[in-house]
């Protein structure tokens, strides 16, 4: 027993030992990997990034930057010259630009002018800036041919380019903007922007910025359930009706559909009041509800439900599912007869998530189901809300919805239609909705120059 436990003890030690040696070769032999690999793509990514910055630093033309949680979009004033032909603007891969949405405006003196709408993650554009900062990559010069180097030195920009901007990033991004780019981003109150962005697209927009989207086709109730089988967000649907600016008389509200969601009354030329402010042309604004069930309410949501965590994928999932199985509609308390009485389609909303709360043991319904139950509380809320301000001023038939979460988004606009349709109203969009703190933005530019406000901004070569 003595000599097994003196072997034990002397194997254990050997092992220990072993292990100890061993450990710091196997260390050695592995620490260059890592750290090489990660050193070679921080170096291709800063070399992207400067591209990228260097174009959108050095670009011509007039800017207006609306920086939000989730994206940051830019509106890209151009001139165009006797000769030129229109030319699509690129910053690089992380940017998407939208050449469907742009349009010629023409100065006083008869030049063409070309807006462009270009958008990316804000996240991707913050992180360039911050790679170029934190990397070997400042800036050395503007992109060229050869590729831009990669060393630590002043930035050779010799004049700061001044770029009014909305959203929070304004604020947030504004010193490492102005650092690493010599951008100063200007802030512009968000609302504001907002406003002025519509009186923009009023004043020199594409005539068929606004429309309306007609109630279902014959076999389609239209009642408020998203599903493809001939509910609210049936797949059946007649062409938009163009809606012209004359037909939106003051007052009106605007719904701005994003992460969360923001109502405001668009009002002529009277007192602003409480937390309103003086628009464009004179008319005023003023905020008059608001919810925090919107775009990011649907991800997140629909994330914890699903598993799903792709907007798009849980988008086309919602597509595909049938709300009326998670909801309670009025058909379910009341009957079709009651329902008559009501004057209610059995089909409508009751309560969201409702069929679940009596459900017992019964097994949940599929994924596809629960996104589209999702996405209808989210429209359904807002709508509700919209309604409800609209009304009592009259002016149920001229809401109007913007905002990100409906860009590329045809099943929501068309639940937004029909539920205000079935509240006695009519829902309007636009065509550039998610690029209207962008144009607000640039409109405000203009307007300093105009106005001779900023001696910077005159000063400005890229005007």
């Amino acid at each position: 027993m003595r000599a097994t436990a003196i072997v034990a003890v002397a194997a254990a030690a050997l092992l220990a030992l072993f292990g100890w040696r061993r450990r710091p070769r196997l260390a050695r032999q592995q620490r260059p990997l890592i750290p090489r690999a990660a050193l070679q793509w921080a170096k291709v990514r800063a070399r992207r990034h400067l591209l990228v910055l260097a174009n959108l630093r050095e670009v011509a033309g007039t800017l207006g930057v609306d920086i939000g949680g989730t994206l940051a979009k830019m509106v890209l004033l151009r001139r165009i010259r006797e000769g030129e032909k229109h030319e699509r603007v690129s910053f690089g891969a992380c940017f998407n630009t939208q050449p469907s949405l742009s349009f010629d405006v023409y100065a006083d003196d008869g030049t063409s002018l070309t807006l462009h709408f270009v958008a990316a993650p804000t996240r991707s554009l913050a992180e360039a800036v911050e790679t170029l900062r934190n990397c070997d990559g400042q800036p050395a010069a503007p992109a060229v041919e050869s590729g831009p180097r990669l060393q630590r030195r002043e930035s050779v920009y010799s004049s700061v380019r001044h770029v009014v901007a909305a959203g929070g990033g304004a604020h947030k991004y504004a010193a490492l903007f102005e650092e690493v780019l010599r951008v100063r981003l200007v802030p512009f109150a968000e609302l504001a922007a907002l406003v002025e962005g519509l009186h923009f697209l009023r004043a020199v927009g594409p005539a068929d910025e606004l429309y309306a989207l007609p109630g279902p086709s014959p076999g389609g109730d239209g009642s408020g359930s998203a599903t493809t089988s001939g509910g609210e967000g049936g797949a059946s649907e007649a062409a938009e009706e163009r809606v012209a600016w004359e037909e939106v008389d003051f007052p009106y509200i605007v719904v701005n559909i994003g992460s969360g969601v923001l109502l405001l009354e668009r009002e002529g030329c009277e007192s602003p009041g409480e937390g309103g402010g003086v628009a464009a042309g004179g008319a005023t604004f003023r905020r008059v509800g608001g919810t925090a069930c919107g775009g990011a309410t649907f991800l997140g949501l629909g994330r914890a439900l699903t598993g799903v965590a792709d907007y798009h994928k849980l988008l086309a999932l919602a597509e595909a599912g049938d709300a009326s199985l998670v909801d309670t509609t009025v058909g379910d308390i009341y009957g079709e007869k009651g329902c008559a009485a009501l004057g209610f389609p059995p089909s409508m909303t009751a309560v969201n998530f409702g069929a679940l709360a009596h459900g017992g043991e019964a097994p949940l319904p599929a994924k596809r189901h629960l996104a589209a139950a999702v996405l209808q509380l989210v429209v359904q809320a807002s709508v509700l809300q919209a309604m409800a301000h609209a009304t009592p001023r009259g002016a149920a038939d001229r809401v109007l919805f913007v905002g990100g979460f409906l860009s590329d988004n045809q099943l929501a606009r068309r639940l937004v239609a029909n539920t205000a349709r079935k509240l006695g109203g009519r829902a309007l969009f636009s065509r550039h909705a998610d690029f209207l703190g962008g144009l607000g933005s640039l409109a405000e530019t203009l307007h300093r120059r105009a106005e001779g406000v900023s001696q910077s901004a005159r000063s400005d070569p890229h005007r």
